[in-house]
């Protein structure tokens, strides 16, 4: 299957010139993202000499889960070389979020069928640790809810 990237409002229009940027984080906050104007100068110096360009803007974003049902240490180590590589090789953002298991998920109504254990039981274990995120309301044959914790906490140190 073909993809089309379509980065003109014209559909008939042939580019000449196509700039990818792919925007650097701050330090001071990830959610600043910085052009080189080098970039859009050039862009606007082609088209003054009659060259059809645009310039296409990309933020790359990675999202990792942590705390899944079969995840076992192998594949956290894995996930860690994997967001270190990302990090190390690629200008991207990464974001490392616990897995939540909602009532009426297939986890959670077959909980052995995942091998999780759950904590949260009822409508009221939900909404008291709602925003709690040193309980995660579950452990799994692999992890005790303090280790998956433990390991969730060891990858977002990873994050930038």
């Amino acid at each position: 299957m073909d993809y089309k990237l379509n980065i003109s409002e014209n559909q008939n229009e042939k580019l000449d010139c196509l700039f990818v940027h792919i925007p650097k984080t701050t330090d001071e906050s990830s959610s600043i993202l910085i052009m080189p104007m080098g970039i859009i100068a050039l862009a606007d110096l082609l088209c003054k000499e009659g060259v059809n360009t645009r310039v296409l803007n990309l933020a790359i974003n990675v999202y990792f889960t942590v705390g899944l049902p079969f995840e076992n240490k192998q594949d956290v180590l894995q996930t860690k070389n994997l967001i270190n590589h990302l990090i190390n090789r690629y200008e991207c953002k990464v974001n490392v979020f616990p897995s939540e298991l909602e009532p009426a998920s297939l986890v959670y109504l077959y909980p052995e069928r995942y091998g999780v254990t759950l904590k949260r039981k009822s409508f009221m274990d939900f909404y008291n640790q709602h925003n709690n995120r040193t309980c995660l309301g579950y452990s799994t044959n692999y992890f005790t809810e303090e280790e998956m914790i433990e390991n969730i906490q060891m990858l977002q140190e990873l994050e930038r």
